[in-house]
């Protein structure tokens, strides 16, 4: 791709030598992420378009816009016509006895997963939640140093419980992102008769007095496309929205405790983490996840006294230690979040091994309480560190 430099004369000789010795067509799309400017490279005003874009952040890709301008309307409505993009996703097929010859040097590609039974494009995991519905999703545009800030301070007066109830709203889950500008996806599920009559208004008022206090920028309502097949298909996505909404207060909960913002906010986060993969598959499972090569691969950056902290987190069996309320999680109210946590994952778990067939789903067993007495016991020795208490 050619590199801005001197004026526009300039610019233009740059892009016709770049369009000649790559064959590039005279319509094409200047794309980055789910952000796409259609452009002629034969227009001199279009030519400054594509120049500011070039300059900005990188990532730009330049697409191809297949063909012209009569065959692309022909998805037309009452307004006139409208864009269309179709995406055909491809599966590979294992290797074996019966796949063609010059296919078999191909790596070993993992068969898709098919789908529970019961699962279909109507259930609820499976299709898109357009606003109006029971998902009400609001994208809040707030800068990433202020998130904590916003999550901590601003945003206790829409997950009211009282408001909540009125709404009909049952779960409600954040998570931060970023398509390129940094927001804060906030996500109710509830009963549509009620969510949008009580939420909406409520949504709005919150946003317009912080809007005008600085706080935050534009709120964009959006439909919530689960990922079902990400988190263990259609059956199993309910329990990952609970552990999601579980997660959630915990994280709020963890800010709004805090004095001011956490030196180190990847602290406090250890023990979810841990609880996460120590729940959800067998302890060879979770010993892979925490010891692979990437993981291993970053041990000598990090300074002992950091991997002390992490260990004065876990008690004597290498498991997070209960909340207690001096130690920033909440106390009483932490350890209901967490309780709450732990019951997501564990129905979450329930249901991705009963996808995977009798036998995983016959491993399943009861969860022990961290929150119960526990017999003392030498905690177990760390494999494969060469030094004692210097774990990954």
């Amino acid at each position: 791709m050619p590199r801005p430099t001197g004026g526009d004369a300039e610019w233009s000789g740059q892009v016709g030598r770049w369009r000649r010795r790559w064959v590039v067509p005279r319509r094409v799309l200047l794309t980055k992420a789910d952000h796409r400017v259609a452009v002629d490279l034969d227009d001199p005003l279009h030519l400054l378009v594509f120049r500011d874009e070039v300059r900005r952040a990188p990532g730009l890709t330049v697409v191809e816009r297949f063909a012209g301008p009569a065959e692309r309307q022909w998805f037309r409505g009452p307004e006139g016509a409208h864009a269309a993009e179709f995406f055909f996703p491809l599966f590979a097929r294992p290797t074996g006895p019966g796949v063609a010859r010059d296919t078999r040097r191909a790596g070993p590609v993992a068969a898709p997963v098919p789908p529970l039974s019961g699962e279909s494009a109507t259930g609820r995991a499976a299709r898109a939640h357009l606003p109006g519905g029971e998902w009400l999703y609001a994208k809040i545009h707030v800068p990433q140093a202020r998130q904590p800030e916003v999550l901590a301070r601003h945003l206790g007066p829409l997950t009211d419980p009282g408001l909540l109830r009125r709404a009909g709203v049952d779960l409600w889950f954040f998570v931060r992102y970023e398509d390129p500008a940094p927001h804060i996806r906030l996500r109710f599920h509830g009963t549509p008769e009620s969510l949008w009559p009580v939420l909406l208004p409520e949504l709005h008022a919150w946003a317009r007095a912080r809007e005008e206090a600085g706080v935050l920028g534009k709120v964009v309502l959006d439909t919530y496309e689960p990922e079902a097949e990400r988190y263990g298909g259609a059956a199993a996505l309910p329990h990952a929205e609970r552990f999601f909404h579980a997660d959630s207060e915990a994280v709020v909960a963890l800010l709004a405790g805090s004095a001011a913002r956490p030196d180190d906010p990847t602290l406090p986060a250890v023990p979810g983490i841990l609880h996460i993969v120590t729940r959800l598959g067998s302890p060879e499972d979770a010993l892979g996840w925490l010891s692979g090569p990437a993981v291993l691969a970053r041990r000598g950056d990090i300074p002992r006294e950091r991997k002390q902290a992490v260990a004065a987190l876990l008690d004597s069996r290498a498991r997070p230690r209960p909340p207690a309320a001096a130690d920033g999680r909440g106390g009483r109210r932490g350890r209901g979040v967490e309780r709450r946590c732990r019951g997501a994952v564990r129905s979450a778990r329930g249901a991705v091994r009963r996808r995977a067939g009798p036998r995983a789903a016959g491993t399943d067993r009861p969860e022990p309480d961290p929150y119960a007495r526990q017999p003392a016991a030498r905690p177990p020795a760390r494999a494969g560190t060469g030094r004692a208490g210097d774990g990954p």
